[in-house]
């Protein structure tokens, strides 16, 4: 049996945000949050009801977008209707990558717009959903070390983007602490080294390989100092536009508890 993560590493539930509000939805309100559960990504919608009549039958479609997310199927059958003074139904919509639906002319987002149509009233609203990059990193993102090493160098240092992530919480700078977290979002762990700038001076240096659903492939190597609760990032890709959207990614999961 696979071992259990250590407290604090594995992902926590998405907190469900809110898409479309009643007065927008004619009645029909959607908190959402688009996660990865069992190598798939998928939206988790509860859908609630303010109108008179029950909603069972939703269509939905999704604009271009960066990484080109896609619904799987373009109805949404919910397991029960959502009726008035109702609690919110729950409901799973499967997402997969289309390269047809990539927008490669904007700058890269993680924002998607989408439509929904009530099939009873033929009612149609637009939201945002805001996609966590983690949910869009695959199981067999890893590296061997040389040629993790070979990509580093290939790459120009021009291309790398850094960042400090300081007040790392709880035993946030262990660097056990840290593969195990970054490794339960498809991070993974790659190779750690020591660095001794100067003498009696010693750096850890610990290096990540991940990969998106759309074959983008990145590095990140962490550096820590002994007792300092802080680290560096640097994020080596061929798009430094993408390996920013990495950078906000591996900051806010170092921040979490």
């Amino acid at each position: 049996a696979a071992a259990a993560l250590p407290a604090g590493a594995a992902p926590a539930a998405a907190a469900k945000e809110d898409l479309v509000l009643p007065a927008q939805g004619n009645g029909v309100a959607l908190r959402g949050a688009v996660v990865r559960r069992g190598g798939q990504m998928v939206l988790e919608l509860d859908v609630s009801n303010q109108s008179s009549t029950p909603v069972q039958n939703l269509a939905v479609q999704f604009n271009k977008s960066s990484f080109g997310l896609t619904p799987q199927r373009a109805q949404l059958q919910l397991p029960q209707p959502a009726v008035a003074g109702g609690a919110p139904v729950p409901v799973s919509l499967p997402l997969t990558c289309t390269p047809q639906m990539v927008n490669a002319a904007a700058p890269p987002s993680l924002a998607v717009q989408a439509a929904m149509k009530n099939m009873h009233t033929e009612h149609v609203f637009y939201f945002v959903v805001n996609v966590p990059l983690e949910a869009l990193l695959t199981e067999d993102g890893g590296m061997e070390v040389k040629d993790m090493a070979e990509a580093w160098a290939a790459m120009d240092d021009s291309l790398e983007v850094r960042h400090v992530v300081s007040e790392l919480p709880g035993a946030g700078a262990a660097v056990d602490s840290v593969k195990a977290k970054l490794g339960a979002r498809n991070l993974h762990f790659v190779a750690e080294r020591e660095l001794s700038p100067q003498p009696g001076q010693i750096q850890q240096l610990v290096f990540f390989a991940a990969k998106t659903e759309t074959q983008f492939r990145f590095i990140v190597e962490l550096t820590f100092a002994p007792g300092v609760n802080m680290c560096q990032v640097v994020i080596k890709s061929n798009s430094p536009p993408v390996s920013e959207l990495v950078k906000q990614c591996v900051g806010r999961i170092l921040a979490t508890p």
